[in-house]
């Protein structure tokens, strides 16, 4: 039986670490678009994934683009704006007429019933919005796990707390996907400080029940009252009830292991592990930290718009000449196996985005300084939104279950 063609809308997009994150954990699409406001952001966004359709402001995107081809299932991802949502901003939450875009999103959701949708913003929103995101959810018909996950869980040296969320519709057998972010992340670090991620299963979890999510926008305790600012950073909704899962509030659990050698290719499994994966048919497909990056088609999918360019493969030769990083073009490791420089001074590029991120189709000076000019806050902007790529690599590897049946 032949299987359905998979989409991919990448809502409130930026530069793409949603969907460069997809092509890390080795997932292809067969309809790709986006939605962003941003000139610059849609440039740079257009500039690495050219095939991908540009649907400019969430709140004018028809739902009918995605039911013309009745063959596609669509998978969704959006970091909606925290600016009120942010300890920084104004802390209105939802009501902040840029955070409130989440009813846009939620509204997309409800008529395209997508297969999975994702969603990322701060650790605040667990207590400014999470119940009204919560409710949402359940009153679109679907179920869903959250979890916090840091930057520093993928070895940068910063925090960085934001909120995942994956949602998918409402199964027979109910309460079969609470177990999506049960999963220890384990990174593998060479002599050399080149590192591969990969996620493990972990059975088992505590939970805690925290009240029912309700058709008014709010989740309520066994009292009927809100929960409101009460919400967990870590949890799942099963049906209309809401537990918490305090080890998810946590961030990722993370093992080390330090390698002798740099051959650590060669030992990942099939799983799409973030550096590097061999698919069914023996041919090697090299992800996000992989020690060497080639130009090879074989990685290349033809629905599906590639990242690869001859500039990350420049900087692959430049490694082996000495200079550390990863195919990424995150700047160079520092001498302590496995960690990341510290951003060196201001207004310099920021470890965990790629160096060559400009729309201008030129490569960056490597390291990266920003100087004054216009396109240097237009960059500063785009990296400060952005998401790291390798936590949303975490989040498609969580989701592929959910839709092995849809993309080969």
């Amino acid at each position: 039986m032949e299987k359905s063609k998979l989409g991919y809308f990448d809502a409130f997009s930026g530069i793409g670490g949603w969907a460069l994150g997809a092509f890390m954990a080795g997932v292809r699409f067969h309809g790709h678009c986006f939605s962003e406001i941003d000139p610059y952001a849609i440039k740079v966004y257009q500039k690495h994934f050219p095939e991908a359709k540009p649907l400019g402001d969430i709140s004018k995107v028809d739902s009918a683009l995605f039911r013309r081809d009745q063959d596609m299932q669509w998978v969704f991802s959006g970091s909606f704006p925290c600016l009120g949502i942010s300890g920084s901003g104004k802390r209105m939450g939802l009501r902040d007429a840029r955070s409130g875009l989440w009813s846009e999103y939620l509204r997309l959701i409800k008529e395209v019933h997508p297969v999975v949708f994702m969603v990322e913003n701060v650790g605040d929103l667990a207590i400014r919005g999470l119940d009204e995101v919560i409710s949402g959810i359940y009153e679109a018909g679907y179920e869903c796990v959250w979890r916090v996950m840091y930057a520093s869980d993928v070895g940068a040296p910063h925090l960085r707390e934001r909120l995942w969320i994956i949602g998918y519709p409402r199964t027979v057998q109910s309460g079969e996907n609470v177990d999506l972010f049960s999963v220890r992340l384990v990174r593998r670090i060479a002599s050399s400080g080149r590192s591969v991620m990969k996620l493990e299963p972990v059975k088992y979890f505590e939970k805690v029940y925290v009240g029912q999510a309700t058709n008014d926008g709010q989740v309520v305790d066994a009292y009927h009252k809100p929960v409101g600012r009460n919400m967990p950073k870590g949890g799942y909704l099963l049906g209309a009830e809401v537990f918490a899962v305090p080890t998810w509030e946590r961030g990722l659990d993370v093992k080390e292991i330090l390698e002798d050698t740099d051959n650590v290719v060669g030992r990942l499994n099939a799983q799409g592990d973030c550096g590097g994966s061999t698919n069914s048919g023996g041919a090697e497909e090299v992800g996000a930290l992989s020690p060497a990056f080639s130009a090879r088609t074989s990685i290349r999918h033809e629905d599906v718009a590639n990242t690869d360019s001859a500039r990350q493969c420049r900087h692959i030769l430049r490694e082996k000449e000495g200079v550390r990083g990863s195919c990424l073009g995150c700047e160079p490791y520092s001498e302590l196996e496995g960690a990341w420089d510290v951003k060196p001074e201001f207004q310099c590029m920021v470890n965990g985005v790629p160096w060559y991120v400009d729309c201008n189709g030129q490569p960056i000076p490597f390291p990266v300084t920003l100087d004054k000019g216009v396109n240097d806050k237009k960059m500063l902007s785009c990296y400060g939104n952005a998401i790291l790529p390798q936590l949303a690599w975490v989040m498609w590897q969580c989701i592929k279950p959910l839709i092995a049946g849809f993309y080969s």
